[in-house]
């Protein structure tokens, strides 16, 4: 699908019930994100946003999650890294079809951003693996069309995290015509724009 109509674009912005998924090992990780207006200060450079995570187990074995790390990085291209034990503060394990869910929150100084990470996970049997969390996009309706793409994670970030993006701004790395392909799609730069997303 060819990302293009302007109309569409700024639909798929502001459409809050986006959701995210990515699945390592049997663990399925689904992420919705939600920009909270009212606890939003755009005037202060203040931004929030919930994101709520489903966690579901279909694989055959017993799974803890045990630790969580973050990359959270705004439309400047600053990148923080959170870690940390568990999930809003347990370490729920679950066994074969079971799920777990919950809602956290993330502010921001520019208005809009991208986060994705990992949720360290255990077996029964002592053998500790990592679950991707997939990376998904904060938006919100004061800078829908503008994000500034930092090169270490652009490979994983061509997917819906760019989706709604027509005008990219992008790093001096990314000469004209240049492209790059990830999971999901295909960008394809002129100058320092990109000039459209295509999904497989």
């Amino acid at each position: 699908m060819l990302i293009g109509d302007e109309d569409e674009l700024v639909k798929d912005v502001r459409d809050k019930r986006a959701l995210y998924e990515s699945v390592t090992r049997g663990i399925r990780v689904s992420v919705r994100p939600d920009f909270l207006e009212d606890e939003s200060e755009p005037c202060d450079d203040h931004y929030v946003w919930s994101y709520t995570v489903r966690i579901d187990n279909d694989s055959d074995h017993v799974v803890k999650l045990t630790n969580r790390r973050w990359h959270i990085t705004d439309a400047s291209g600053k990148t923080v890294i959170v870690s940390g034990d568990g999930v809003v503060g347990e370490q729920p394990v679950l066994h074969p079809g079971d799920a777990f869910e919950y809602t956290s929150g993330c502010p921001l100084t520019t208005p809009s951003g991208l986060m994705f990470g990992t949720y360290g996970m255990e077996t029964e049997a002592g053998e500790a693996f990592e679950a991707a969390i997939p990376a998904f996009s904060l938006d919100s309706p004061q800078d829908w069309h503008r994000f500034i793409l930092p090169p270490e994670i652009h490979g994983v970030s061509l997917r819906r995290s760019l989706g709604f993006v027509r005008d990219l701004s992008l790093g001096p790395e990314w000469a004209e015509g240049a492209s790059c392909r990830g999971h999901h799609g295909q960008a394809v730069v002129n100058k320092t724009r990109l000039l459209f997303l295509t999904y497989d």
